[in-house]
């Protein structure tokens, strides 16, 4: 992921990815937070590779990565993947029309073969 990309994203979810300090520990960055993150979606490497890579416990990792997951959803699913309207779903329609030549479509699967 280029730079400017992940600091966008970053910018975007700091807010809610920070955590305060306490006298017992130091809180786990919002950017290692989202670079562990982004790490394990795109990868898909161990818990153990990135144990070791960022010294963080595996239960400590579970528990981020799920947590910054819930966080982009809800931060994002409203601006990336708003609710379709009509006009959307005619537009997609005709475009597999168009493209593929499946009329009355409204998406499709790659790599999946599905038995209807």
């Amino acid at each position: 992921m280029p730079i400017p990309i992940f600091d966008e994203l970053l910018s975007l979810l700091s807010r809610h990815l920070s955590k305060q300090d306490t006298n017992m520990r130091k809180s786990i960055g919002a950017c290692e937070r989202l670079a562990v993150t982004l790490q394990y979606l795109a990868s898909g490497t161990s818990y153990k590779r990135l144990q070791n890579k960022y010294r963080i416990s595996k239960k400590t990792l579970v528990k981020l990565i799920k947590e910054t997951c819930g966080i982009v959803w809800k931060v994002l699913a409203p601006k990336e993947m708003a609710a379709p309207n009509k006009e959307s779903w005619k537009r997609i329609s005709e475009g597999f029309k168009d493209n593929a030549n499946f009329p009355h479509c409204l998406g499709a699967l790659d790599g999946k073969h599905i038995r209807i």
